[in-house]
């Protein structure tokens, strides 16, 4: 019985217990996304599904009062790779690239601006709660 030796191994079983959350956590996530884009479908709201199902999420967790460690390893890991979700937009900059030429300005502006809105929303959300960075 020495293959079976490792299932008693206390990283082996956290490492389960983590893969397990992880799974329920990215569950969740998809459940959202999907039930954003079937309300979006079904309203015919012209705004993407994705955003209708993180605004659902973000109610969620703002009754719930915490984000939960079964959406916290999920959240995490996606964050950590958030960078390669901007290849396909890259690639589809390059795809519309004569539309880029003929609006570039116009998209550069409204980029610069939404940025700089942000940026200062969430100075003024900060100063608000008191949150130190």
């Amino acid at each position: 019985m020495a293959f079976l030796a490792h299932l008693t191994d206390a990283s082996y079983s956290y490492w389960h217990f983590k893969r397990g959350f992880t799974v329920f956590g990215l569950f969740v996530l998809l459940l959202y996304w999907f039930l954003g884009t079937a309300l979006v479908a079904w309203a015919g709201w012209p705004i993407p599904g994705s955003v209708v199902g993180l605004m659902g999420l973000w109610v969620t967790l703002v009754f719930y009062g915490r984000v939960p460690d079964w959406l916290k390893l999920p959240s995490n890991l996606l964050i950590r790779y958030l960078t390669l979700m901007f290849v396909p937009a890259g690639v589809g900059l390059i795809e519309h690239l004569g539309r880029l030429q003929s609006l570039g300005v116009e998209m550069f502006a409204i980029i610069a601006a939404s940025t700089l809105i942000t940026v200062v929303a969430m100075v003024i959300i900060f100063k608000l709660t008191g949150k130190k960075t």
